[in-house]
């Protein structure tokens, strides 16, 4: 299945089931292809969803790459509100990752080769959130989400 027609699908089946409000999780995220964003944002765009407290967004320190290419679209376009913690890194940003070996110790890292930027006028460090809901370890080792506990309590 392609992408665009899996996240169309998606959105489809909240609506078919009468859901009120839209969570994208983009907790632990750390990208991939930045291309498959459009057919995110398009689809949202498309939806009921697209609306003040129907769409929100779960970002967390670990968020980076095309995924933060990705909340920094849907902050532009859509009506996110952002919960959860902070994201890892500026819109603007280093990506696209090459594998690199270092001759003499045959070590293999990772390094990023292009520069993306959205606006050069945002020096933020990360796109902040709404509702500030950190995973604590107790929370974790718990099974509690205050995540979904913010978003469902909005």
């Amino acid at each position: 299945e392609e992408f665009d027609a899996f996240f169309a699908r998606a959105l489809a089946a909240a609506d078919s089931h009468g859901a009120h409000r839209f969570v994208l999780d983009l907790r632990h995220n750390g990208g991939g292809n930045g291309d498959r964003n459009r057919a995110i944002v398009r689809a949202l765009l498309q939806s009921r969803f697209d609306e003040r407290g129907r769409l929100f967004v779960i970002t967390s320190r670990r968020t980076f790459s095309a995924a933060q290419m990705l909340i920094g679209d849907l902050e532009k376009w859509t009506f996110p509100i952002f919960v959860g913690e902070p994201s890892a890194s500026q819109t603007n940003h280093y990506g696209d990752s090459a594998l690199l070996v270092l001759p003499n110790h045959r070590i293999t890292l990772r390094v990023s080769t292009l520069w993306w930027q959205w606006d050069p006028r945002d020096t933020r460090p990360w796109i902040a959130v709404e509702l500030a809901a950190p995973l604590t370890v107790d929370d974790y080792r718990t099974g509690r989400d205050p995540a979904l506990e913010a978003v469902a309590a909005y």
